[in-house]
């Protein structure tokens, strides 16, 4: 089993702050495991809250070429952009399935299902 450590242990964390950091990635990582992603692929993540956050670090270990957020705050699209998505819609000033539509060229994409 490979085991990814994805930030150094810090020592000004509690255990019960960091509690929800390892749930949060284990959910994004389950929603992206069950969507079978396929290398060179398109993944689409809707919502930009910290598991779909965690969701795009994870898509990376299956290496698509695309990783599309959909979210609705601007700060959230930015920072997916530095973790991991290739692009990031706000879906308050686009319509998301127009803009998904565009970057694929009508291709297929998966959607990774991640309900909170």
């Amino acid at each position: 089993m490979l085991i990814y450590n994805l930030a150094p242990e810090v020592n000004t964390i509690s255990g019960d702050d960091a509690l929800p950091l390892g749930d949060n990635f284990a959910t994004g990582y389950h929603g992206v495991l069950n969507a079978n992603i396929k290398t060179r692929g398109t993944v689409v993540i809707i919502g930009d809250g910290e598991v779909d956050q965690s969701a795009i670090m994870a898509a990376r270990l299956f290496v698509p070429s695309t990783i599309i957020l959909v979210g609705r705050h601007d700060s959230r699209l930015k920072l997916a952009k530095t973790i991991g998505a290739t692009h990031a819609a706000n879906s308050k000033n686009t319509d998301p399935v127009e803009c998904i539509k565009s970057l694929t060229n009508g291709r297929n994409s998966i959607t990774v299902p991640l309900v909170m």
